[in-house]
Parts: structure tokens; sequence; C-alpha cells
């Protein structure tokens, strides 16, 4: 038996809950909304057809396609290896 993390959406259109696993990211048999999953999480679930277990309706998990990254500075109580 292996590990996973679950997504959680919301029907659109009944409001019936709509489970989805993925085995990526930490894999911790933890439960995320899907507004709020990791990215991690997110990214194994993205483009993803999933029907509702109520009504039928069926629906693709839309996101980002980019994600911009940024620098901040680092506390000096912050451990960070030196790259030559």
């Amino acid at each position: 038996m292996s590990c996973f993390d679950t997504v959680k959406f919301s029907c659109p259109t009944c409001t019936t809950a709509i489970l989805i696993q993925t085995k990526s990211g930490p894999c911790a048999l933890k439960t995320y909304r899907g507004s709020r999953a990791p990215l991690s999480v997110a990214g194994g679930v993205l483009g993803e057809t999933v029907s509702c277990p109520k009504c039928s309706a069926s629906w693709k998990i839309t996101g980002p396609r980019v994600i911009q990254l940024g620098l901040e500075p680092l506390d000096e109580d912050d451990d960070c290896e030196d790259y030559d």
C-alpha cells in the first residue's frame, strides 16, 4: 500500500465534495482544499478531469500555468550553503 495526498473540491453544480488522490508532493496522507493545495500537490492534479459522485457533472482542474519566483533577504540565523 502506498501513500498519497487528497485534494478536495466542491462541485460547482451541487456542492458535493469531489476528492482526487495524487502521489505528487509529500504523500503524507493529508487532505487539502483545491484553492489551498501546496504547489507540489497541485501539480499532480492540474489538468485532470473529475466527475461529481452525486450529479455526474464533469470538470477539468485548472490553475495558473506560470509561477513567478522571487528572492527575499535571508536572516542571519537562516542556514544557507554557499555555491560557487
